[in-house]
């Protein structure tokens, strides 16, 4: 659960990463 948590907080510096974070944020956003 760190994993995801430290994903929101510290976007990381990359287009191709960033991508891949919105997702995860999204998928979480449902659930919650």
């Amino acid at each position: 659960e760190a994993g995801p948590a430290l994903i929101r907080r510290t976007p990381a510096p990359g287009a191709t990463e960033v991508g891949r974070t919105a997702n995860v944020t999204v998928t979480f956003s449902e659930p919650v």
